[in-house]
C-alpha cells in the first residue's frame, strides 16, 4: 500500500495537450526535409567580365534607341533605367551604336539637344512679349549662338563702327557694328562677361551682326552711323600681314 505523499502532482491541462499531440505526431515520408544530411555549400557568384558588360550595355543601347525612336524619349534615361548604369557613361555607349548612325537618329532627340531647344523657345517667348523692336548681340562676333543675349533697340547706346572687339580689345577681321549695354539689362540670353572686375553692373562694348538682327538691321541703319566706304572689300587677308621673322646673325659675321 503506497502513501499519498509520494504521488506526483497532476500535470496542467495546457502541458498535457502538449504532450498527447507529441505523442501523436507522426512526420510526412514526401514532405522534403528541413535540414538536409548533405547540404552542398552555395557557389559564389562570378564577377562580370568586361566583355560581357559591354555586350550588355551594348544591347541596353540598342533597346533605349529603338524605344527612344518610338516615343520621343531620352534614350540616355531609358538606357540608365534598364542597365543600371550611369548615364555618364551611357551616353559614350549610344552614341557608338550602329542604330545612333541610321535613320532613328531623326526621330528622338539627345539631352543637350533638348536642353537648347527648350532654350530657345524661352528666349523666343521672352522675346515676342517685347513691344518693340529688339537687337541681339554677342560679346564678339564670332561667338557661338547661347553666347548672344537679346536687348531692346533703345538700351543700345553709342552704336559705332569697330575692328576692335569688348573685353579683351581684340582685333577682328573687318569694322563690325558695336554699341554699349549694361551687363543685367537683357530680355533674354547671356553674354561672354564675368563680372569679376567690379560690382555690376557693367556698361560694356557688344557687337551687333546683321545674320542675328535681320528684322531689326533696317532700324539699326537708320539710327547708326554710316558704315565705312570700304568695308566689303575689306578682308582678313588684307588686314592681317604675316610678320616677317628676324633672321639671327651668323657667328662670325660682321
Amino acid at each position: 500500500m503506497t502513501s499519498d505523499l509520494t504521488a506526483p502532482p497532476p500535470l496542467p491541462v495546457a502541458q498535457r495537450s502538449v504532450l498527447a499531440d507529441a505523442a501523436n505526431f507522426h512526420p510526412d515520408p514526401a514532405a522534403p526535409d528541413p535540414h538536409p544530411a548533405h547540404r552542398w555549400p552555395r557557389k559564389p557568384k562570378r564577377p562580370e567580365t568586361r566583355v560581357a558588360r559591354r555586350a550588355r550595355l551594348d544591347r541596353a543601347a540598342g533597346e533605349a534607341i529603338a524605344r527612344a525612336a518610338e516615343t520621343n524619349g531620352d534614350p540616355v534615361a531609358l538606357m540608365a533605367a534598364a542597365s543600371g548604369a550611369e548615364a555618364k557613361y551611357c551616353d559614350p555607349i549610344i552614341r557608338q551604336h550602329p542604330l545612333f548612325l541610321s535613320a532613328l537618329r531623326a526621330r528622338f532627340l539627345m539631352p543637350e539637344e533638348r536642353q537648347r531647344l527648350e532654350h530657345e523657345a524661352r528666349m523666343a517667348a521672352a522675346v515676342a512679349a517685347e513691344p518693340g523692336p529688339v537687337v541681339w548681340v554677342r560679346r564678339t562676333f564670332n561667338n557661338r549662338r547661347s553666347r548672344r543675349a537679346a536687348y531692346r533697340i533703345a538700351d543700345v547706346s553709342r552704336l559705332h563702327w569697330s575692328s576692335y572687339s569688348g573685353g579683351k580689345r581684340r582685333r577682328v577681321n573687318r569694322p563690325y557694328l558695336h554699341g554699349y549695354v549694361w551687363c543685367d539689362a537683357m530680355i533674354a540670353g547671356v553674354l561672354g562677361h564675368s563680372c569679376r572686375h567690379g560690382p555690376p553692373p557693367h556698361h560694356i562694348k557688344a557687337c551687333i551682326t546683321k545674320i542675328d538682327n535681320k528684322t531689326a538691321w533696317p532700324e539699326l541703319e537708320r539710327v547708326a552711323p554710316p558704315a565705312p566706304d570700304d568695308l566689303a572689300s575689306r578682308s582678313r587677308r588684307s588686314r592681317y600681314k604675316p610678320r616677317r621673322r628676324k633672321r639671327a646673325a651668323r657667328p662670325g659675321s660682321d
